[in-house]
């Protein structure tokens, strides 16, 4: 009855155990909810277990709900029906039960939903500050704890299920972005925990003490008194009220982990708002132990990612956009799709169609053919020419610079091969005119995973001197380092790593393959769209190429077709999907190309979760921002609004070449019959370039906007000459404009290599300064080490004397115990030799006797036998006499 209660705060109730029928058919539901679209949803509860549910009696009783519910139709939609299971079910019957359209959920209702939170502030409790401290939460669960709480916690953050998740994830989603309240009486019990559990900083690595310094500085402190009309008992104790009281003073939400003391406090009064998430402990101090460690258990999230989560958490870094969103099975969740539908249809006006809440409306318009558009788009065969040689002049040009003696592997005289793998936009199949070239950089004997060391190699490659490559910049202090050099107008990307990268070109290249082509034509128009309207620059916070693909094809898979066969290439359809992505980047949603409907994220705080194709649990714009996403999605509306005013089909190409960057060309007979076969490489060379920058440090001149000026004037010299012939005095004047033009060339080479210098040497102080700073931290921590070994050894050996001498007392005692019992041994003997010797005069004396009876025996046996012979005789005389005898009888009678 409790978990009801819980579900009528969780979702908008407005019946509990109401009962409906139709036909012979009778089924009492425990809660029925109002959705926001006036729609009412129907939620079933089961409190059984899951071994003690019976499959066949769920589906009949799911049969009959939904017949029950199309029989008692509401306004006019009939309600949607909800299945919760608070002992939680098999995958075989939910997946069953789902199949016939009802929605399924198990497990506990949570007790309020973070992301409803609207304070500003979290008061925290003592186990929120211990579960954010704890190494379970940071990813170290690979230790077998002999205390089984702690090997249950374990386990449970290495599962990290869909209805449980990573606790550091859930505490994002509820602390991240908010100020951290504390009470004095928490913050105390936190420090004194801290100091008799976590390990400390004698330790090889004291990450707990480390992470609780870092968690008192970024809390604050706030005082209120006991709140009246509560009592204490063994779950809530005089301190909890305390913390407790902080949150009921300021009005904002209290956060922790002990559920047993929330749900007493909740009992006494209605309306204090806890928020509860997973407990945690600390065990620093056991894995300082003899502990072993067991390799087959992981966490689900990379250290990176958590401690990114946690520096979200205390206000030191930027949403994680990694997170990945978890689709709840929550009913408050599932049935909030229909909220989703109705927030779409806000952003317009009027159902006229002039505003974005009808995009089809350009379907009434004049039809435009975009083929010709997407051809003057897609990449050429000399754009693919381009990357190849660029390739080989690279590959060549990495030979040369990782040839000398310091990328030499010793103790062999072989120096690493460098290997170039392109990907991105070549790869995929949607390159376009104004794409750059991605590269990655790695060696045929090793792979380069540390940071430093890439940017070594990315700084050695930027060295390259010759008439190919141009330095842009490099970007070293990013998350990924990137080395931006420039090949005959063609912008070149390289790093290292990127492997997942490269898995995700290849699962796109696959879908655009087995698509229409018309898929294609849309994703590049889509690129040259964000391109040309800087909406595509992952390190200034915007969508990369990859998320602009993906939002493409989950558009087209929703709005279209799923399988990508019947795709209408249209300005219709493209203004949709400008409209789909102003509407994705405005409000949290969750974009999977493996399912056919995007969704709102409930979990996690990214403006926008797009789904990686091999790894779901990755965010492919998480390099997005809040400012950025607005900027995008203004755009885009504006794009669209653009498309729906035109009034004819001349109006409407016209304002799309203009969003996609495509010059339209005029006509002009007598340059199409002299320069037609020249007209695109002329049109290439006007076209204006963006060349969007990214300051590191100091300020360097641009100097490719000279570039620019020598190219537009070379085409516009090409044009003067096939159009008419020029005067001598005309011909002079440009060369001297170019060689001017040259001239400023040079001079801001000169100033952008003197700056270069500048900072390459300031790089190398502050690299000397940071290595002597690393180098004195690094001795005093071993100093410090060796101090805290030497003061336990000294110690030790204090506490070993100390035994010694009590085990001296223990022998000295024992000494003079068996120095008594020998005396008193040695007394006993002289007694023991005095009565043995009487004894053995005894035996002499008895031994005598015993002669004396021996030879006494030996004569009456003797004797003995003298009367056996006699006898023996007398017997043989007494024989002979009776055989006489009978003889002379025998004469008598004869």
């Amino acid at each position: 009855m409790s978990a009801i209660v819980e579900m009528c705060h969780a979702v908008v109730a407005c019946g509990v155990l109401r009962r409906f029928s139709a036909d012979d058919a009778q089924v009492t539901f425990e809660v029925t909810a109002g959705l926001a679209t006036g729609a009412v949803a129907w939620i079933k509860c089961f409190a059984r277990s899951q071994h003690r549910l019976e499959h066949d009696h769920i589906l009949d009783l799911a049969k009959s709900c939904l017949h029950i519910a199309k029989m008692n139709i509401i306004g006019d939609a009939t309600p949607r029906v909800c299945f919760r299971f608070f002992g939680g079910l098999p995958p075989s019957l939910a997946a069953a039960v789902a199949e016939l359209g009802i929605d399924v959920a198990e497990g506990a209702v949570p007790p309020q939903d973070p992301s409803r939170t609207t304070a500003d502030s979290i008061n925290l409790d003592t186990t929120t500050l211990i579960a954010l401290t704890s190494n379970l939460s940071h990813g170290q669960v690979g230790w077998t704890f002999k205390d089984a709480e702690l090997e249950k916690q374990a386990a449970m953050e290495a599962e990290a299920r869909a209805q449980e998740e990573p606790v550091l994830r859930q505490l994002a989603s509820i602390l991240g972005g908010r100020r951290l309240v504390v009470s004095s009486t928490a913050l105390e019990t936190y420090k004194e925990l801290i100091e008799k559990m976590a390990g400390g900083y004698a330790t090889r690595r004291p990450d707990e003490r480390k992470r609780a310094d870092e968690i008192v500085a970024a809390l604050t402190v706030a005082e209120a008194e006991r709140p009246d009309g509560f009592l204490t008992s063994r779950k809530v104790s005089e301190d909890m009220l305390k913390v407790i009281g902080v949150g009921l003073k300021h009005g904002i939400p209290t956060c922790m982990a002990n559920t047993k003391a929330m749900r007493s406090i909740q009992d006494q009064r209605q309306g204090v708002h806890i928020l509860q998430h997973m407990p945690r402990a600390l065990t620093e101090g056991t894995q300082s132990k003899k502990t072993s460690k067991r390799n087959d258990r992981r966490h689900p999230i990379q250290a990176e990612e958590l401690q990114k989560l946690f520096d979200y958490i205390l206000g030191v870094g930027d949403s994680p956009g990694g997170a990945p969103v978890v689709e709840s099975t929550d009913p408050a969740d599932s049935l909030s799709e229909a909220v989703d539908a109705q927030e779409d249809g806000e952003d317009g006006a009027d159902a006229s169609g002039s505003e974005l809440n009808d995009p089809r409306s350009l379907d009434a318009g004049p039809p435009l053919d975009l083929t010709s558009v997407c051809a003057c788009i897609l990449a050429d065969e000399t754009f693919r020419e381009k990357c190849t040689q660029c390739l080989g002049e690279l590959k060549q040009a990495c030979k040369d610079a990782f040839s000398g003696p310091e990328f030499q592997m010793k103790p062999f005289d072989w120096c690493p091969e460098p290997v170039l793998t392109a990907f991105g936009s070549t790869v995929q199949g949607t390159a376009i005119k104004t794409s750059d070239l991605d590269v990655r950089l790695s060696f045929e004997q090793f792979e380069v995973r540390a940071k430093d060391r890439q940017v070594l190699y990315l700084t050695t490659l930027s060295k390259l001197h010759g008439t190919a490559f141009e330095l842009d910049q490099l970007i070293a202090t990013a998350s990924l380092p990137l080395l931006r050099l420039w090949y005959r107008q063609l912008q070149v990307d390289i790093t290292m790593g990127l492997t997942d990268d490269l898995e995700v070109d290849k699962v796109l290249a696959t879908i655009l393959d087995s698509a229409a082509p018309a898929v294609r034509n849309m994703v590049c128009m889509a690129k040259a769209f964000a391109k040309t309207n800087d909406l595509l620059n992952a390190y200034s916070g915007y969508l990369n190429a990859v998320s602009w693909v993906c939002l493409c094809i989950a558009f087209l898979k929703e709005e279209c077709d799923d399988a990508l066969q019947t795709i209408p290439l249209d300005v219709c359809t493209f203004s949709r999907f400008l409209q789909f992505v102003a509407k994705s980047c405005r409000r949290q949603r969750h974009i999977s190309l493996g399912t056919s409907r995007s969704k709102g994220a409930r979990h996690g705080r990214a403006t926008l979760f797009i789904e990686h194709p091999t790894n779901p649990h990755r965010n492919l714009a998480q390099c997005l921002r809040q400012s950025p996403a607005k900027k995008t999605a203004e755009a885009c509306e504006r794009a669209a609004k653009q498309l729906r005013g035109c009034p004819n089909a001349g109006t409407l190409e016209e304002t799309l070449r203009g969003l996609l960057g495509v010059r339209k060309r005029k006509a002009d007979p007598e340059k199409e019959s002299n320069g037609a076969a020249c007209e695109p490489e002329r049109e290439r060379l006007l076209r204006p370039r963006r060349f969007v920058r990214h300051k590191i440090g100091a300020k360097r001149p641009v100097r490719f906007a000279s570039i620019k000026n020598v190219c537009v004037l070379q085409a516009e010299l090409e044009q003067q000459k096939a159009a008419s012939n020029s005067t001598a005095d005309s011909q002079q004047a440009t060369a001297k404009e170019l060689e001017t033009t040259a001239s400023e060339l040079k001079s801001a080479r000169a100033e952008a290599d003197k700056v270069k210098e500048e900072f390459e040497a300031l790089k190398e102080r502050l690299d000397v300064a940071q290595r002597s700073a690393e180098e004195v931290e690094l001795k005093r921590s071993q100093a410090e080490e060796k101090l805290a070994a030497e003061q336990q050894r000294l110690i030790a050996v204090q506490e070993e004397l100390d035994m010694h001498k009590e085990s001296a007392q223990k022998l000295q005692a024992e000494f003079d115990a068996q120095k008594e019992s020998l005396q008193t041994a040695h007394r006993s003997t002289d007694e023991t030799d005095k009565k043995r010797t009487v004894a053995e005069e005894q035996l002499a004396a008895e031994q005598q006797k015993l002669q004396t009876v021996q030879a006494e025996l030996d004569a009456q046996k003797e004797s003995l036998k003298e009367a056996q012979r006699n006898a023996h005789e007398l017997e043989v005389k007494r024989s002979q006499a009776e055989a006489q005898l009978a003889t002379q009888q025998q004469r008598l009678q004869s």
